[in-house]
């Protein structure tokens, strides 16, 4: 139950609907310890910043989480009795700590309200250093007290920086602005490396921190090298534009499809039956007259020529009563709902072409994705959305291709396996796309058996295909397949004879 509220954020607690609220940690009962609690780590590292003074609002800025999951995470940790949510006026009800009811000891850092890094600049206008801080991390709060010979604010900001690398971008590592010269990339990258290099620290117990820091500094100096570099930076502003729009997509693919029931329908999902309400249907279906002023002026005339002549009343007409076809009504009511859904669609239709032009994959596959979800089998727009998702996807795919060929040259191999594996979703019979997907899992030490999955998916698609063949191979090997692999490595030297890799592998295998 916790797990999903968390993790979709649609529930919002009923505790810290007031963001002005000041969250305060429980002490543990006798016996328990945190890891007994069906904690994740977004609430471990909730708690790591709960201080009794931060505010919801505090929390929000300070973990860059957004408000649903901070109040998801706090109503769980209220109901599981380890914090409580109060007003700001209203003392503290905890009890205090006892050697049989230890507090949880938190991290104290000051609630500092952090503003996005592009709002926040030097006197001079240029964006310092320290205002394009990482993200905070997420990570089990135990971390940071490890016995090493590193102060806490240096293990806080090594933990904060290693969590997040998956989500930085170079620029963000190095806490440099997009348009940064080679000079301020250099000089940023010389100044991080006296905090982060692992050399400065000799002797010293490093314990779990030096790996962490190895692999921190490992991406800053690849960081330096690819931005100082003309083509590999340009390469690399490339591959962010296509990772954003990437991530567009799979945002919109997560995202529910909007509800548009509520416009095609009426508020009662049956037509009306009774006499009254399809009167008032009908009479509301029915196109309203207008009156003009030639005919008000004439209606005028004969009531004045009318008055000099004495007449008596015409005796009252009989009541009209109207006949109620329910039939008719229904395919009235029918036609309504089905104009209105027409229009959404066509709507939908329009919005994608337009942001297929406008080379926005992600828009045009999603406004596709919400039309065919209203759109019969037989409608006469489902061909052209078909169309035009299928265009879409396409485009997606070669993102996602161009991406993981960034990721490849980078050595960010289990990047680029999951690039590619988004790239063959969308390009479902693309044979290289496959093998890449394949050849990528192999080298990011992943799952063979999906790794093998995909290249026999390729060697299918391409059968006369040497490459798709050695991947399998290489595959079969790396599981101790051998048979399989010196079957695949002779239909390959069938195809090329001579072949000095197919050769190569063929003499190992046979070892």
């Amino acid at each position: 139950m916790f797990r999903s509220r968390l993790r979709d954020g649609a529930s919002h607690s009923h505790i810290v609907t007031d963001a002005s609220r000041i969250p305060r940690l429980l002490p543990l009962p006798a016996g328990k310890l945190l890891r007994d609690y069906p904690l994740g780590p977004i609430d471990g590292y909730l708690i790591s910043r709960v201080d009794g003074q931060a505010s919801v609002a505090d929390l929000i800025a300070m973990t860059g989480l957004t408000e649903p999951v901070v109040s998801a995470s706090l109503d769980k940790l209220v109901e599981l009795k380890l914090a409580t949510c109060e007003r700001a006026s209203v003392a503290p009800k905890t009890p205090p700590a006892t050697a049989s009811s230890p507090r949880i000891e938190a991290v104290k850092t000051k609630p500092v309200s952090e503003q996005p890094a592009a709002r926040r600049r030097s006197s001079t206008g240029d964006l310092r250093r320290d205002d394009l801080k990482p993200p905070r991390a997420l990570y089990d709060p135990s971390e940071i007290d490890e016995d090493v010979d590193l102060d806490r604010a240096l293990r806080q900001r090594i933990l904060d920086v290693f969590h997040g690398l998956e989500a930085l971008d170079y620029y963000a590592l190095l806490g440099i602005p997009a348009a940064a010269d080679k000079k301020s990339i250099k000089r940023a990258y010389y100044a991080l490396a006296t905090e982060y290099h692992p050399d400065k620290f000799f002797g010293k117990r490093l314990g779990s921190f030096k790996s962490k820091m190895e692999a921190v500094f490992g991406r800053m100096t690849l960081a330096h090298d690819t931005l100082t570099r003309r083509d590999l930076r340009e390469d690399y502003d490339r591959y962010l534009d296509d990772r954003s729009k990437t991530e567009k997509h799979e945002a919109s693919q997560r995202a529910p499809i909007a509800a548009t029931a509520t416009v095609l329908m009426p508020a009662s999902p049956e037509p009306p039956t009774d006499a009254a309400s399809a009167r008032a249907a009908a009479d509301d279906a029915a196109p309203k007259l207008t009156v003009s002023d030639q005919s008000r002026r004439d209606a005028f005339a004969r009531r004045l020529v009318g008055s000099r002549h004495a007449h008596a009343p015409p005796a009252p007409a009989a009541p009209i009563t109207h006949s109620i076809d329910p039939d008719a009504l229904r395919r009235h009511y029918e036609d309504r709902v089905s104009g209105a859904r027409d229009r959404v669609i066509a709507g939908h239709l329009t919005a994608a072409e337009a942001a297929l032009e406008r080379d926005d994959a992600a828009a045009a596959a999603s406004a596709c994705r919400q039309a065919l979800e209203l759109t019969p089998p037989t409608h006469d727009l489902r061909p052209a959305l078909e169309s035009v998702l299928a265009a879409a996807t396409t485009e997606l795919g070669e993102s996602y291709r161009r991406q993981a060929a960034f990721q490849e040259k980078s050595a960010l191999w289990k990047d680029a396996a999951k690039s590619w594996a988004n790239a063959v979703k969308c390009l479902p019979d693309d044979a290289a796309a496959h093998d890449r997907a394949a050849a990528a899992l192999l080298k990011a030490n992943g799952n063979l058996h999906e790794a093998a999955q995909l290249a026999t998916r390729a060697a299918k698609l391409s059968p006369d295909s040497v490459t798709c063949r050695v991947t399998l191979a290489q595959i079969y090997v790396a599981a101790g397949l051998n048979l399989n692999a010196k079957r695949e490595l002779e239909a390959a030297l069938l195809l090329a004879p001579g072949d000095a890799t197919v050769v190569q592998l063929l003499k190992h295998v046979g070892k």
